[in-house]
């Protein structure tokens, strides 16, 4: 990060020299934005050689809870089915 202090300027401001420090402005804005980003990016991002052995593990248990869903409504029918056909 650069933490140079910011340029000093002559005091007698023309319209050039005006136009001249909003040029140098602009520009550390875009450097300073193309900074923040960068480093956004660095922080934030996922780590692709690590998530790979927890996306199988996340794929698995998804796997298995989903099987279990599917017995335990299975046996949930079973009981409905036996409940009601004693009532006939």
């Amino acid at each position: 990060m650069n933490t140079s202090p910011a340029p000093r300027y002559p005091k007698s401001n023309t319209l050039e020299d005006l136009a001249q420090i909003k040029a140098d402005l602009r520009e550390q804005i875009v450097l300073k934005k193309n900074n923040i980003e960068q480093l956004s990016t660095e922080i934030f991002s996922p780590l692709s050689s690590v998530s790979t052995g927890f996306s199988l593990l996340k794929n698995l248990k998804t796997g298995m809870a989903i099987f279990n869903g599917v017995l335990l409504g299975i046996k949930i029918m079973r009981k409905f089915k036996r409940f009601f056909h004693r009532n006939r």
